[in-house]
């Protein structure tokens, strides 16, 4: 199953940010930062789409909405 992955970015900005998700997951926030480079992990997507799925949502919608714009835009 291909599963869409959410923009880290966003699903970043609507989480509180690196030390407030770091500090949630017991990881430092460099690690989270690093996200918006490698992707959200697996692993801690589940969390996130758990913990509030409506942000998760946004996140995704967001990565949704690039995706076709790309496409749109013959890129």
């Amino acid at each position: 199953m291909n599963a869409i992955a959410p923009n880290p970015d966003r699903l970043i900005e609507l989480f509180g940010g690196p030390t407030h998700i770091g500090a949630e997951l017991e990881i430092s926030p460099q690690a989270v930062s690093m996200w918006r480079n490698t992707g959200v992990p697996n692993s801690r997507r589940k969390y996130f789409k758990l913990k509030d799925p409506s942000k998760y949502a946004a996140a995704l919608s967001n990565t949704a909405q690039a995706a076709t714009e790309t496409v749109a835009g013959g890129v």
